[in-house]
């Protein structure tokens, strides 16, 4: 069951890879509902993007699309990889750090990043000049 459980985080991982590597030629195309009913791009608007700018080996095009995606693109991959580790293992290193409590200053500093990269898609989308 391990096993089963560890590979199917795999496949999902490499899938995902696949998906964001064809682009355009993949029938399915993600879509942000909030930018949708909104017309205001959310925080995470331009991740897809960030990721295929991240394969093709752009790291500048990718960080001034969306900085706080460039930093997901790294930490889910790692993060899947403790999952598996931990499944086949049987260790729990990932329920550690999930369960590890933040103070206020790290929250205060998270939220910060969050605003401010919400801040840079708002100023893309509609070119603001201050």
């Amino acid at each position: 069951m391990r096993k089963c459980k560890a590979l199917f985080a795999i496949i999902t991982l490499i899938i995902a890879i696949i998906w964001v590597w064809m682009g355009d030629s993949f029938p399915i195309h993600p879509f942000c509902p909030f930018h949708k009913i909104t017309g205001i791009p959310c925080p995470g608007c331009g991740g897809t993007r960030t990721a295929r700018l991240l394969l093709a080996g752009d790291l500048k095009s990718a960080i001034l699309m969306n900085p706080l995606s460039v930093l997901l693109c790294i930490l889910i991959p790692i993060l899947i990889i403790i999952y598996c580790y931990d499944t086949l293992k049987g260790t729990k290193h990932l329920e550690t750090i999930l369960k590890k409590k933040w103070n206020k200053t790290t929250i205060i500093i998270v939220m910060s990043i969050i605003i401010i990269n919400w801040l840079w898609n708002i100023y893309k989308e509609f070119n603001i000049t201050i």
